[in-house]
């Protein structure tokens, strides 16, 4: 935007302190009221740690995220569609998610590569807080925010800011508050920020078209198609560097998830990406070494899985009943927990044992809530689930950071 700086700041810090011109009159009557001093701007600016939900786009193309706060404790009755942000938009498909520290990660399909991007500091669409941390006396008080760049300018009134940048750069912010006394004092004060560009890193190269993603334990463990119809799970540390074969396996892999306590590693085949139906279901092998490979529950046509850590269930996408289900970690107790989906693959799963949530994105561009707490009733039908976010383009993995 194109401000005359100076000016315009000078303009609204007028009108928000008031008759400003007078200041002076009324000294003398404050001074016998016993007025306390006059406020002195001062602020903090910190980045806000990003807790929620990550989304990445395949034929979208971008990583999408979702502030946690914007969910926590929603229900059927009052929760709104949420439009999630961008953190990262590139020209390459995206297809699996999740972060680690301030890492997120990334799977890129076309590129054949897993990419890193640090999250947080100042940077492009790292939300930034402005914090008044003036000495006023009272209530009432004004506040006018000035943050200003080459190509974006944003004057706000309100005494705290969270925000994020689009493009990099330096940033001049200037804060200017006053009490309700109408005294401005030493009350403006100002300092220089500077953004910097969301830099990809490029972790490893992978030999074959990387899809899933899970970490555990340093580990960073990546399912790909190693040749057509057949698949292939890698593992490497997650501080970059090679990578070697983990898993061969005869067909193409729909889903991975790792459960930490129980040392399990479960992996997914539907007959969408290969053939023979009896060849579908849940696999699952030993940590740390992927020792003794096995089929945990077959017939069903899978496709994203996830592990609750708690108890070590296993969820998993039907594609043929077009419905997400439930089974113990040794392939009892199976059991339908959504049913009705308007598309027959479900994309990306997460479960979040703290709050008995399950999340899932599917094939029509939603992501969803559903609760799996032990008073809730199964099958629940897709219509009757928590409608989080829509009119995404493929969302293909999704990822919680706590």
């Amino acid at each position: 935007m194109d401000f005359k700086t100076n000016y315009r700041f000078l303009q609204l810090l007028a009108i928000i302190l008031g008759a400003i011109s007078f200041t002076g009159c009324k000294n003398d009557k404050l001074e016998k009221e016993g007025v306390p001093p006059a406020p002195v701007a001062a602020f903090e600016m910190k980045p806000v740690e990003r807790k929620g939900l990550f989304i990445a786009l395949r034929d979208g193309r971008s990583i999408l995220f979702i502030d946690k706060s914007k969910f926590e404790g929603i229900s059927l009755n009052d929760v709104k569609v949420t439009t999630p942000t961008t953190v990262i938009k590139t020209n390459t498909e995206k297809v699996g998610v999740a972060v680690m520290n301030e890492n997120l990660f990334y799977t890129e399909i076309t590129n054949n590569r897993l990419c890193r991007v640090v999250i947080n500091g100042f940077r492009v669409n790292n939300p930034i807080e402005f914090v008044n941390k003036s000495s006023i006396s009272g209530n009432n008080t004004s506040t006018l925010w000035s943050i200003e760049g080459s190509t974006q300018s944003f004057y706000i009134t309100q005494p705290t800011v969270t925000m994020s940048f689009e493009k990099p750069g330096s940033y001049t912010v200037r804060l200017a508050t006053s009490d309700k006394y109408g005294q401005a004092g030493k009350s403006a004060v100002s300092t220089t920020m500077q953004i910097d560009s969301l830099e990809v890193q490029t972790v490893m190269s992978i030999p074959s078209r990387p899809r899933i993603i899970a970490i555990a334990n340093g580990f960073m463990y990546i399912a790909a198609s190693s040749q057509p119809g057949r698949g292939i799970i890698y593992r490497g540390s997650a501080d970059g560097g090679s990578i070697t074969p983990f898993i061969n396996f005869t067909m193409q892999i729909t889903g991975l998830a790792v459960d930490v306590s129980r040392n399990k590693i479960y992996w997914t085949v539907n007959t969408e990406r290969n053939v023979q139906l009896e060849a579908a279901g849940i696999y699952v092998a030993d940590l740390p070494n992927g020792a003794n490979p096995r089929l945990l529950i077959g017939g069903q046509d899978c496709d994203a899985v996830a592990v609750n850590p708690t108890n070590g269930d296993v969820y998993f996408g039907d594609y043929q009943t077009r419905s997400i289900k439930r089974v113990k970690s040794d392939g009892t107790s199976l059991q339908t927990i959504v049913s009705n989906l308007p598309n027959a693959s479900v994309l990306g799963l997460y479960v979040d044992a703290e709050t008995n949530r399950l999340y899932f994105s599917e094939t029509s561009g939603t992501v969803n809530i559903v609760d799996i707490s032990p008073s809730a009733t199964f099958p629940i039908p897709f219509n009757r689930t928590i409608l989080l976010a829509s009119n995404l383009n493929n969302p293909r993995g999704i990822f919680m950071r706590k």
